[in-house]
């Protein structure tokens, strides 16, 4: 591997992931939080939440399976295949989307409704369609689209008063995003005949659909949670007390997404290989963790003057579960790639599982620490089962060979 060529790519990806997080998290939702109540700001990051694990975990999985399965002939000629698939992922989403959001009672009326639908069907086609740039590694035009999506923000937040719906900067951004990547990605020319894999790629794709929303769940979950059990305002004081160790995993995020896109172009990974991959994701989070320490009151003051005296009680805790979690996400390409795709259930299965589990065991008498506590402890057995079984299945073959099935 070129690696000149790989430090840029991450570096662009970075950039790309970096710039919309910055205009949403630290702009865009900072001033609506001072025109809302609490309780209804709190309700707003719930549906954001439930839009981005619905939408981002089968967005993912299809950019992925399709990512894995670019040398395949049948793909490059054009079968009808994975159309077929984002038609069921989108279709699925909104199934999931709607079901969860009756249950938890978010809307009060059909257009926020409609608008988040939305904006999650256009997520998904976006988060697909970008892996033609991730086949061509041109992370230049990924680059290019996360400013039309910065800038979606933008102008979407504007317009939300002049419609007052507040959802509105979400499709607005993923509006623009979608529209600069369709109209730049070299799509196959389409044949109307499914490949002879169809079922078999389709078996897989479920596996980590199921597995992506798990996946997702590690950064979403929490305000899904919390809203029905402590409301609005403990998700505004929680997520406020995450939202740095947050910002960072999602900036780091980018190294996952370029090591998969590299990992698909060779057949084997050496020992000493992942060794130094763990030993980068471990500086990094080691740096992460000091820099909010240092940092994280005077930025939170700035950001949320309303709720940081109650967040700072739990920024250092959740700052520390955020690193765990995309160092997880960092080290999951290896599994992905080279790996049976019972892994990527049974891993984040078990993560989930624990969270859940625990978070209603220490809620009752802790209130947010308790989440906090549950998000902590899952985090670090998913981390430390996860690097057992790539040093384990990497000591028992040598090199690592594409064994997926």
């Amino acid at each position: 591997m070129n690696k000149k060529k790989i430090f840029k790519d991450i570096s662009l990806n970075m950039i790309a992931s970096f710039l919309p997080i910055l205009v949403l998290q630290f702009l865009v939702l900072p001033q609506i939080a001072l025109q809302m109540p609490s309780d209804q700001y709190g309700k707003l990051l719930a549906i954001i939440a439930l839009i981005n694990l619905t939408s981002g975990s089968i967005g993912s999985s299809l950019n992925n399976i399709r990512l894995i399965n670019f040398k395949n002939d049948h793909y490059v000629r054009g079968a009808m295949d994975f159309p077929v698939f984002v038609f069921m992922g989108s279709i699925l989403s909104v199934i999931i989307f709607t079901i969860t959001a009756n249950i938890l009672n978010y809307f009060d009326n059909i257009m926020n409704y409609l608008i988040s639908i939305s904006t999650s069907l256009l997520m998904i086609v976006a988060t697909y369609l970008v892996v033609e740039f991730r086949l061509r590694l041109n992370y230049y035009k990924i680059l290019i689209a996360s400013i039309f999506l910065a800038v979606g923000y933008g102008v979407g937040y504007y317009l939300n008063y002049l419609f007052e719906q507040w959802l509105l900067f979400l499709f607005i951004g993923s509006a623009m995003n979608l529209a600069y990547i369709y109209t730049n990605v070299k799509l196959p020319k389409y044949r109307m005949e499914f490949s002879s894999y169809f079922n078999y790629t389709l078996r897989k794709l479920i596996v980590l659909i199921v597995s992506g929303v798990l996946l997702s769940s590690a950064s979403y979950v929490d305000r899904l949670m919390i809203y029905p059990i402590l409301g609005g305002t403990a998700v505004s004081i929680y997520y406020t007390a995450s939202i740095l160790g947050k910002t960072i995993s999602l900036a780091l995020q980018p190294f996952s997404s370029v090591f998969l896109s590299y990992l698909a172009h060779v057949e084997k990974i050496k020992k000493k290989d992942i060794l130094k991959i763990i030993s980068i994701v471990s500086v990094l989070g080691t740096f992460a963790f000091i820099t909010v320490s240092f940092l994280g009151k005077s930025v939170l003051s700035i950001l949320y003057p309303q709720f940081v005296v109650e967040a700072l009680r739990y920024l250092k805790i959740t700052t520390i579960t955020s690193i765990l979690i995309v160092s997880s996400n960092i080290l999951n390409p290896i599994l992905l790639r080279f790996y049976s795709f019972k892994w990527q259930l049974s891993i984040n299965g078990l993560y989930l599982c624990f969270y859940i589990f625990l978070s209603f065991l220490l809620v009752a008498n802790n209130g947010i620490m308790g989440f906090c506590l549950a998000a902590l402890i899952s985090a670090l057995i998913k981390f430390g089962v996860m690097i057992f079984i790539i040093i384990r299945e990497t000591n028992n073959k040598g090199n690592v060979n594409n064994i997926t099935t």
